[in-house]
């Protein structure tokens, strides 16, 4: 008996380098995929707050006037609070004074109690809640002689000047 020709055996396919192309390609898209969605995420985080820089983005607007001839006839300036975009505690300001552009010093202000500047100038705040607010009054004594002098309002976190006022003195 006869049998018909058998095919004949090939050996396997022969290794090609289509292949690993194909993987490298897969590899690149997944890894460029995922930097894309942790980039996004970062700026999305700072953009939302989620990622806190360590210092506050925004100051309380608030806007100080003085009074003229004012409401306590000892006190040589009396500055009054006209504008507050927010109520904050009185604790996270400071108030400064110059003379003639120096520093007498700062301090963080407290309701009813008199702060020192130097040996002579002192200041009081009368509030009625422990918080800076409209109508809040600063009575600051012991501005003698002719000089130039500022008050400045600080954010006490990081010294940004909210306000400042300044007058002469005769």
């Amino acid at each position: 008996m006869s049998y018909p020709p058998q095919p004949p055996i090939y050996g396997p396919p022969p290794k090609s380098s289509d292949s690993k192309i194909v993987l490298i390609v897969v590899i690149v898209v997944i890894v460029i995929v995922v930097a894309s969605i942790v980039v996004s995420f970062v700026l999305y985080s700072m953009v939302s707050g989620l990622i806190d820089s360590g210092s506050p983005t925004t100051h309380p607007i608030v806007a100080i006037t003085p009074i003229e001839g004012g409401t306590d006839p000892n006190a040589t300036a009396t500055l009054t609070v006209t504008v507050a975009s927010s109520s904050y505690s009185l604790s996270q300001y400071r108030t400064q004074i110059r003379m003639d552009g120096i520093i007498l010093g700062s301090a963080t202000p407290s309701s009813g109690v008199i702060i020192a500047f130097g040996d002579t100038v002192r200041t009081i705040v009368r509030d009625s809640d422990g918080k800076l607010g409209v109508g809040d009054v600063f009575f600051i004594y012991g501005l003698g002689g002719a000089h130039a002098w500022r008050f400045n309002l600080l954010w006490g976190a990081d010294d940004y000047n909210i306000d400042s006022v300044t007058w002469s003195t005769p």
